[in-house]
């Protein structure tokens, strides 16, 4: 199976005694899984995204390009596990990670996934609605010129919070959570220097979205 996809962010910063700016992600993105035994899956993918910021004369447009190689082994109807090797690349540096997750059906309505970057425990009492409680990567990255060459920065957290989702038809999902903003820090890199993280405020957030699940089509 071939796999297409998009990934497209907006992030508006307001900051105090400073310049205002926004920054935009965006990206295609690819993968490939392949059925080697009834309990074995392979898959690779790769994700190059363009990044620009909107600083005026030091704005620097740059290419980061994430992948991976993944593994997943079904133990039985119920528990499989997905673990491999990841890799992000930019001209601010390439960092290799190993992965592992897993997911596990603890009954008909009850399940836990050990997913990063977004684990969470799924309560389904019926086939048109759930609810969930767990966390999900949020952040932003961006550039800028300065007199001794391109800085890059990073804005990561984690949002921790609750949700819930209702089957509109077939395979469309309308999905609401709120939570709170959390574990947040922003990195500076200079080549291949990293500076230290820098810790940013926690803030509340809510999101409601539209998701296509076809594995959930009926």
């Amino acid at each position: 199976m071939v796999v297409l996809g998009e990934y497209l962010a907006y992030s508006d910063f307001t900051v105090e005694n400073g310049e205002d700016f926004s920054t935009t992600s965006a990206g295609i993105a690819a993968g490939y899984l392949y059925q080697l035994t009834n309990d074995w899956q392979l898959m690779g993918g790769i994700l190059p995204v363009h990044h620009r910021s909107s600083l005026g004369e030091r704005r620097k447009d740059y290419w980061q390009v994430m992948g991976g190689a993944l593994a997943r082994y079904t133990r039985n109807d119920r528990l499989w596990w997905l673990f491999g090797v990841v890799f992000d690349d930019s001209e601010f540096g390439t960092t290799w990670l190993p992965y592992i997750g897993a997911s596990l059906i603890i009954n008909q309505a009850w399940s836990v996934s050990a997913i990063l970057p977004w684990p969470q425990v799924i309560y389904a009492p019926s086939k048109d609605w759930f609810v969930s409680a767990g966390a999900s990567y949020s952040g932003s990255s961006w550039a800028v010129n300065s007199s001794t060459g391109a800085v890059g920065l990073n804005l990561s957290g984690f949002d921790f919070g609750v949700g819930g989702a209702r089957r509109l038809s077939g395979a469309l999902w309308m999905e609401a959570k709120a939570g709170m903003g959390g574990l947040r820090g922003l990195s500076i890199n200079d080549g291949d220097i990293a500076g230290p993280a820098i810790d940013v405020s926690s803030s509340p957030f809510i999101s409601i979205s539209l998701t296509l699940r076809p594995s959930f089509s009926d």
